[in-house]
């Protein structure tokens, strides 16, 4: 693994000083221009001097922004980190040299689509987890993000816009998200969301060992409950994987040791499965496959679309958030809070991780990843 270590015992301090030199015209140049030496691209000079602009101008805005967080002052703070996070996921866009995108190309996409996200829900329902949803429209900033992450537009934004869950068609519906949806996709939340919800979130943490000679090409695939939960069973397991029913997890020791706990195992899963999974590693949670959610299992993306659900309710849906803060749904309060503080430890590192193309660890002596 590609991967720059830190050594710091103030992550979320050390993160934004790293991060700095993108701040500058300078920094964000030499990098530009590195990339395109290992890429062989080769762009003009007043396009790599306009990327370096864009791209420092919307770092000093998300430090600005993130900096004015606090998971203690979580109304403010949600709005912030939203705003915060859309500037970093504009600076990883311009970034890019294999495309033309300056700063200007991305005021265009929200001057003319907006963010590219809309949220509707059913009134008079009382349960706002599964009632509450958000979705991807047919243009603005996050339609062109999907794109040029190279998701398909067909199958995550809708075809038109939407203002009534009555009004989405049949065979869109798949494309409204919820917010359980989104909380079930946030490892970092993992301890929270199972007490809330009781039951296990939409990812998973699983051991595997390659077999040898006549069996080799498969793998010994373990999973137990401890680095998942207690309401873990085998079609949860195959849902979260995509699985068909041919792959069949026992539950069982694994061992035969006196003191073996029992866990799910499968004695032969084909490497090739294994390696066509995505796995997301973080420094706050377990490493984890994410069950994808509309072909998306970019965690960046979903916390992007958590953090406008969220900044929507604390400035357009006062009753709503009132509910949320002090009244029937105040067992969510919690919940956010430990999502503001995540998102103000992990959204820098996943930028870092994915504008240089490598994993950052920040962390003390004593810490191994």
């Amino acid at each position: 693994m590609n991967y720059e270590r830190i050594f710091t015992e103030t992550p979320k301090t050390a993160i934004w000083d790293r991060i700095d030199i993108l701040t500058t015209l300078n920094g964000v140049r030499n990098q530009l221009i590195e990339e395109c030496q290992l890429k062989n691209i080769d762009i003009s000079n007043d396009l790599l001097i306009e990327k370096s602009k864009g791209v420092a101008f919307c770092i000093r805005s998300a430090r600005d922004l993130f900096s004015q967080s606090s998971s203690k002052n979580l109304t403010p703070s949600l709005t912030s980190l939203y705003y915060g996070t859309y500037n970093l996921l504009s600076a990883l866009l311009i970034g890019d040299v294999r495309n033309e995108l300056t700063l200007a190309d991305i005021e265009n996409f929200s001057k003319n689509g907006g963010h590219g996200l809309k949220t509707i829900y059913n009134s008079g329902m009382a349960d706002i987890e599964n009632n509450e949803f958000i979705y991807c429209c047919n243009n603005g900033f996050y339609r062109e993000i999907l794109k040029i992450f190279g998701y398909n537009i067909d199958q995550a934004a809708m075809s038109k816009n939407y203002k009534k869950v009555a009004d989405v068609p049949a065979d869109e519906t798949e494309k409204l998200i919820s917010l359980k949806d989104l909380l079930s996709r946030i490892p970092e939340l993992k301890n929270i969301y199972i007490e809330i919800f009781r039951e296990q979130p939409n990812y998973i943490n699983f051991y595997a060992s390659d077999l040898l000679a006549k069996d080799k090409g498969y793998s010994s695939v373990v999973i137990g409950e401890q680095q998942n939960s207690d309401y873990l069973t085998v079609e949860k397991i195959n849902d979260i994987l995509g699985l068909t029913h041919n792959f069949i997890f026992e539950y069982k020791k694994e061992n035969s040791a006196p003191n073996a706990k029992e866990k799910f195992i499968c004695d032969k899963f084909p490497i090739e499965v294994l390696e066509a999974k995505s796995v997301y590693r973080s420094p706050i949670a377990s490493e984890c496959v994410i069950k994808p959610l509309v072909t998306i299992d970019d965690t960046l993306l979903l916390y992007f679309k958590l953090l406008y659900i969220l900044s929507i309710w604390t400035r357009y849906r006062p009753n709503l958030w009132r509910e949320i803060s002090e009244g029937q749904h105040d067992q969510f309060r919690s919940l956010f809070s430990i999502f503001a503080d995540s998102t103000e430890r992990i959204i820098p590192n996943l930028f870092l991780n994915r504008f240089y193309g490598r994993d950052f660890i920040f962390a003390g002596h004593s810490y191994w990843s």
